[in-house]
């Protein structure tokens, strides 16, 4: 987690198993900042069922994340959802894909 000064939290997820919305949720209290910039990484959806990715895509809705870029272990259910339901906020990521933020 890193924040960039003005824009909010740019959370940054390895393989989350623990849950996305969790992991946001952590890093705001940890941080003691609310607004969330960016998401990205594994957010290991990939086995999970459509009603849970409908979920955690509304909760990234009700946390007004910026950017939602997801990687490896996202999984293509929840591709196509955030590709669908937010598609202003959507990143694709790809191999030497490089994200520059301002701390």
């Amino acid at each position: 987690m890193l924040q960039c000064e003005g824009r909010g939290l740019v959370v940054i997820s390895s393989c989350g198993h623990a849950g996305l919305i969790n992991s946001i949720r952590q890093a705001q209290a940890v941080s003691g900042v609310q607004k969330v910039h960016a998401a990205m990484g594994g957010f290991h959806l990939s086995p999970a069922p459509e009603p849970y990715i409908a979920q955690t895509v509304q909760a990234l809705k009700e946390l007004d994340v910026d950017y939602i870029i997801p990687m490896h272990c996202s999984g293509a259910g929840f591709i196509r959802a955030v590709q669908r339901d937010l598609p202003d906020r959507f990143i694709m990521s790809y191999t030497a894909t490089r994200y520059i933020f301002g701390a």
